[in-house]
């Protein structure tokens, strides 16, 4: 008898030792297992405005794959599924994630691989619940928070009041108890955040389909099961923890992401950058160039550091107006201070400093890539210089490969990359502002094969190089007030341009009972050069009503004769902007669509 319970203590004190709650290294906001093992989870570094990094286990060491999320789960084939802030829905299949239709707020998934969401749908209890079948969503009835799928394929959910429930037999089941999260093993085995504050989170229950739920030891705020009867789980202060035997513990993810404040859809300009700039000097006209890449860039950074408001407007100002006056005087700047640079990656014979350049775009000290870490991690965003290709890209793209370019550094990824250029630098990612795409952050990254810097999600747009630019400095820029109720006149000039002086373009809108609204001088004796665009804006009276608009008319003040001026209006727009609704009254287009001279000054569209 004394051998027996000897025995027994001594077993169950082996237990005990074997299976407890081990801390992994590392952070997580959420964490998914599969069927077979595989371990995933939603990391603590932002991506973008509200999502994370996405890890999965291998081996004894974190990856870090592309992407980001706020809630993960892992198929029977180890392929994780996932759902960002949006609730978009991707699927990890062939090293790439692909979206899968549809909307949710939180993923589970069953060992025999059936897949359950909650939506987006607001309803009692929480959000609506769906169920894949084939390729579509099946609608379930109720409403809950947190779902997990068990070996049997059905959802077990907590709703917003703490409310447990399984599906069995084509209805809901209510399960004794109150949680906030829920997580099963392919055994079966059901693991419950509770809903009373326990350690650094909430006590774990265990339970089963005929078993009630038994307190177990320790805290968490997010809990998963893997095959074996494991439990992987996340505290409140992001910690990872593992209740199960002692094998070696992974290495923790490297926290090689570095972001500033800068974000593009809020500190960046609304409009792309199309410019067709004329130069001056001494008065007269010199050639024309396309885009202020260099002064968008300087201008977003002088209002992300004065902390004003970017302008609201989403066109292009027109020529020698405010703000495209100074977006022209930092574009000078931009370039003027970095003539140095630009000669140093423009002197190339035959493209032989070709791996060179590309190689100081990821050293790590006195490199290129080493300066924009410091400034990045300063938390100053940091103007960089893109270098053409030339002739060389590879990109067979029919426009050529893509000219030097400006753009603002505001992040950095490493990934596993540590300065060793011939090991994981094509894990390197900087995250920028290009005035080229409004509202998004590009990715810049290596192609280490072929020497060259490229977009990842636009992988056409490819360069030689890049530079720090490393001579910005601060300036005051204007602040542009935005008009409540505003007219935006778009002009696009063909083949022949409008010379400017003493040369002007005139807008009347003539109304229904008769009266006129004059707007004179809308070039502002600026030169509007052939195959450029050009957006006017004047505010409207408080309260306009653009329905009382009859005839939009365009007047010019040109004289006929040798020295007389001709234009080509290729392409003309008008739209009314109020209250952050636009109503667009005129588009109209030609070949050209008006030439106007000494002897054709006026042009009229009739909108009634």
């Amino acid at each position: 008898m004394k051998t027996t319970v000897l025995t027994f203590i001594i077993s169950i004190f082996v237990l005990s030792v074997q299976a407890q709650w081990q801390k992994m290294p590392g952070m997580a906001r959420d964490i998914g297992v599969g069927a077979e093992g595989s371990v995933w989870v939603i990391g603590t570094g932002q991506v973008g405005a509200s999502d994370f990094t996405i890890h999965r286990l291998n081996g004894t060491t974190w990856n870090q794959l592309s992407g980001g999320a706020v809630r993960i789960d892992v198929d029977p084939t180890g392929n994780a599924w996932v759902v960002n802030s949006s609730g978009q829905i991707y699927r990890w299949e062939r090293n790439a994630w692909n979206q899968v239709e549809g909307t949710a707020s939180d993923i589970g998934i069953g060992s025999n691989g059936h897949v359950w969401i909650i939506g987006k749908t607001a309803t009692e209890g929480g959000f609506n619940i769906q169920r894949r079948r084939g390729s579509t969503w099946e609608n379930i009835p109720g409403g809950a928070l947190r779902i997990d799928v068990d070996h049997n394929g059905n959802a077990w959910v907590v709703n917003s009041y703490g409310n447990i429930f399984r599906w069995h037999n084509n209805s809901w089941l209510r399960v004794e108890g109150r949680g906030r999260e829920i997580g099963i093993c392919p055994e079966g085995n059901v693991y419950l955040v509770g809903w009373d504050a326990h350690g650094a989170g909430y006590r774990v229950f265990s339970g089963a389909a005929n078993r009630p739920f038994s307190a177990t030891d320790g805290g968490l705020v997010q809990v998963s099961g893997g095959p074996g009867g494991r439990i992987y789980g996340i505290d409140n202060a992001n910690n990872i923890w593992r209740f199960g035997s002692g094998d070696a513990l992974p290495e923790a993810p490297a926290n090689t992401r570095m972001m500033t404040r800068f974000d593009p859809a809020v500190h960046g300009f609304k409009f792309v950058n199309n410019f067709t700039v004329q130069t001056q000097f001494a008065g007269i006209n010199g050639p024309t160039f396309g885009g202020l890449c260099g002064g968008m860039v300087y201008a977003a950074l002088d209002y992300f550091y004065a902390r004003m408001p970017v302008p609201a407007q989403d066109y292009m100002p027109a020529e020698r107006t405010t703000l495209q006056s100074y977006l022209y005087s930092r574009q000078m700047n931009s370039v003027e201070r970095n003539l140095d640079k630009w000669a140093e990656y423009g002197f190339n014979p035959g493209g032989a400093r070709n791996r060179e350049f590309f190689t100081w775009g990821v050293e790590f000290g006195g490199g290129r890539l080493g300066e924009l870490m410091r400034k990045i991690d300063a938390g100053d965003p940091v103007p960089l210089g893109l270098q053409s290709c030339g002739n060389d890209c590879g990109c067979n793209d029919p426009a050529g490969c893509m000219g030097s370019h400006q753009i603002l550094a505001i992040g950095y990824d490493l990934g596993r990359y540590r300065g060793n250029t011939n090991n994981y630098a094509g894990d390197v990612q900087i995250f920028v502002y290009d005035p080229n795409y409004p509202g998004r952050t590009m990715i810049l990254r290596p192609n280490v094969g072929g020497a060259m810097w490229y977009y990842e999600n636009r992988p056409r747009d490819k360069w030689r190089a890049y530079f720090t630019d490393m001579k910005y400095t601060r300036s005051t820029p204007p602040a542009i007030p935005a008009n409540a109720s505003e007219l935006v006149a778009t002009f696009i000039t063909g083949g022949d341009d409008l010379r400017g002086g003493g040369d002007q373009v005139n807008l009347v809108l003539i109304l229904n009972d008769g009266s006129t609204l004059r707007f004179d001088r809308l070039n502002g004796g600026a030169r509007w050069a052939d195959g450029s665009s050009q957006s006017v804006a004047r505010s409207l009276p408080a309260g306009f009503n653009p329905s009382t608009i009859n005839i939009v008319r365009l007047e010019t003040n040109f004289k006929g004769g040798f020295d007389g001026e001709n234009w080509n209006l290729q392409e003309f727009f008008l739209e009314i902007k109020q209250n952050n609704s636009t109503t667009s009254l005129v588009s109209q287009s030609g070949t050209p669509l008006v030439r106007f001279t000494g002897e054709r000054k006026v042009w009229e569209y009739r909108i009634r």
